[in-house]
């Protein structure tokens, strides 16, 4: 255990993890994808992992094998309805399509895109057979915890806040927070692990458990929270730096935040390398490690300071991704973010947690989101203080965007 300690001191350690993690995500880059399927398949079967409903449509995630996933869609005819449920076992009868790469320069690659959730074809349903299997566990809990946030006023928002689902918030008012630099916050990410491994902690405490059990119980939590969220990148990223936090702490390995990102980042790059095409993950991560190099400013600062600057830090370092993702910049994105991120994760963000235990509050917050719906789109309108950029590869926007006199 001390020849451990003493290894995980050494910052070289780290810096020798990330070199070898790059090297193999390169390699395994070159490597093309082995798939299944061709374009001459017609039947598919396995299980879904992801299910929308749209007003002529289904769209549903099919995992195949344990390496590969599939895109389906299907046309209701009439507006017959077809009642699905994840986790379900299906027989698709259809045909398979390949996906193009983007003939755009710079532009966005949808084939780069669904290699994030190991996609390899899309496919057009023509008949969905359901097959007699047992559905899995944590599918059986999703689909309660789906039901049962279903039930509520506010459900389209919850669902936004605590899983990442936008599908039932109006795409006017999701175009609003993109066009107010605030949309990070309504992005299942690290937030929701924070919070939520905080609340159990304290209530462990409470209890009167001790530390190591306390860590142990909560990462159960947060890792059973990650399953039902279906595992995006920004919560991979915050429940193994929790869990390495934890490791940490009770063990005194004493190894600092950054070491700890870094080994973070390469778990996340080993468990799926394609993770460098999500804009989440690539938010997460570089404001992370934003906010892990420049902590010491904040150190004996008051509320509003570290607010501000967690903002600005927040806004500089996201800007090469913001550039070449939505080629615009909303300088006053700075302000909004000094009332939206309090507002969002001290207010609205607990009470739809709080909301779920007690009904009654499903009120209050419907007046919460009433309030960030209205003051979302009539600041949107305000263009003062937005440019738009030409489209160029993100290299250009990192060198334009690291001037030495920033900090």
């Amino acid at each position: 255990m001390l020849k451990l300690r003493k290894l995980l001191l050494l910052n070289k350690t780290f810096y020798i993890i990330l070199f070898l993690t790059v090297i193999l995500t390169i390699i395994r880059f070159n490597i093309k994808p082995q798939s299944i399927l061709n374009t001459n398949v017609k039947i598919v079967s396995g299980v879904i992992t992801k299910l929308n409903y749209d007003s002529d449509k289904i769209s549903l995630t099919l995992k195949i094998s344990s390496s590969e996933n599939l895109k389906a869609t299907y046309y209701l005819e009439n507006n017959k309805y077809i009642k699905l449920r994840l986790g379900e076992s299906v027989k698709l009868i259809g045909s398979v399509k390949k996906v193009n790469n983007s003939t755009v320069l710079n532009g966005f690659n949808y084939k780069e895109y669904l290699r994030i959730e190991k996609v390899n074809y899309l496919f057009s349903i023509r008949k969905i057979i359901k097959l007699n299997k047992r559905i899995p566990v944590i599918y059986l809990i999703k689909n309660k915890v789906l039901d049962y946030i279903n039930s509520f006023h506010n459900s389209s928002y919850i669902k936004m806040l605590l899983l990442g689902d936008t599908n039932g918030v109006d795409i006017k008012v999701i175009n609003s927070f993109r066009e107010n630099g605030i949309s990070h916050l309504f992005a299942i990410s690290g937030t929701q692990v924070t919070v939520l491994a905080e609340v159990i902690l304290k209530l462990l405490l409470m209890l009167k458990i001790k530390e190591k059990k306390r860590y142990i119980i909560t990462n159960s939590f947060i890792i059973i929270y990650m399953l039902l969220t279906g595992s995006p990148p920004a919560i991979l990223r915050a429940v193994i730096f929790f869990f390495l936090s934890s490791i940490n702490k009770y063990n005194y390995f004493y190894i600092t935040n950054m070491n700890l990102f870094i080994l973070t980042l390469a778990i996340t790059l080993i468990i799926n390398p394609y993770y460098i095409y999500d804009l989440g993950f690539l938010y997460s991560y570089l404001i992370s490690f934003g906010l892990i190099l420049f902590s010491n400013y904040f150190e004996n600062k008051n509320f509003f300071f570290t607010l501000l600057y967690t903002s600005l830090i927040s806004f500089i370092i996201s800007v090469p991704i913001t550039l070449s993702h939505f080629y615009q910049l909303n300088f006053m994105s700075i302000i909004y973010n000094l009332f939206y991120v309090p507002f969002v994760n001290t207010i609205l963000f607990p009470i739809a947690y709080i909301s779920l235990l007690f009904y009654p509050l499903d009120y209050l917050l419907t007046i919460l989101i009433k309030l960030l719906e209205t003051s979302s789109l009539y600041i949107s309108k305000i263009s003062f203080g937005k440019i738009i950029f030409p489209k160029l590869n993100i290299v250009f926007y990192i060198i334009f965007t690291t001037p030495r006199t920033i900090f």
